[in-house]
């Protein structure tokens, strides 16, 4: 396991921790009662455990698969496959134009930016085609004929 993986292993397990706090908050906040104060009744509004954020990954890799909703992605440096949500606030670009998530084809190196949410899931904000260097021409000898 890659230094990134072990890193995105650890915020997996930290995020679920914060679940259960935030389970256990709940559960004790909506049963007690307060004195003092002088404000209206009421509470803030609680963050939203399932889509806040609590990493932004910068990632290099190739397309797996593309759908509807969805961009799968070969991590370059561990092979690890990460399966990422694809929305309206998702940007794909290839040489600065726009382009569509789904045109992506297998194989196709990237450059992918994606939320970690608190519930486990990763949502793409950008994906950028990356170019790839021109491939130089093999150099081939030339035998000469035999009769």
């Amino acid at each position: 396991m890659t230094r990134d993986s072990q890193e995105l292993a650890r915020l997996r397990a930290q995020v679920q921790e914060l679940q259960r706090q935030v389970d256990e908050l709940r559960r004790t906040t909506s049963t007690a009662t307060g004195t003092g104060g002088s404000g209206t009744a009421g509470s803030a509004p609680a963050a939203d455990p399932n889509t806040t954020v609590v990493a932004s990954v910068l990632m290099q890799g190739q397309v797996a698969a593309t759908s509807k909703d969805r961009i799968q992605l070969r991590d370059s440096e561990t092979g690890d496959l990460y399966t990422l949500f694809v929305g309206d606030k998702t940007r794909a670009t290839q040489g600065g134009r726009s382009i569509s998530v789904q045109s992506l084809r297998a194989g196709t190196p990237v450059q992918a930016s994606f939320n970690l949410a608190a519930d486990g899931d990763s949502y793409a904000t950008r994906i950028q085609v990356v170019p790839q260097a021109p491939q130089a021409p093999q150099n081939r000898q030339v035998r000469p004929r035999t009769r």
